[in-house]
């Protein structure tokens, strides 16, 4: 239940996180997570990245 990333509830700044939906979008993932604590939905978008921390590009 706690997250490994350092991210924090935007209300009460809890650790204790959920993971409620995960999506890929092209280079992104976004996901919807809930607060354990204080019951608080939002949302994050990670951007996908190399063992350099380079954003990798989708190539058409």
């Amino acid at each position: 239940m706690s997250n490994r990333d350092g991210l924090k509830c935007p209300v009460c700044k809890s650790h204790l996180l959920l993971v409620i939906d995960s999506r890929p979008r092209r280079d992104t993932i976004i996901r919807r997570r809930k607060c354990h604590k204080c019951a608080a939905l939002f949302t994050t978008i990670e951007v996908i990245s190399d063992i350099k921390g380079q954003p990798i590009k989708e190539t058409a």
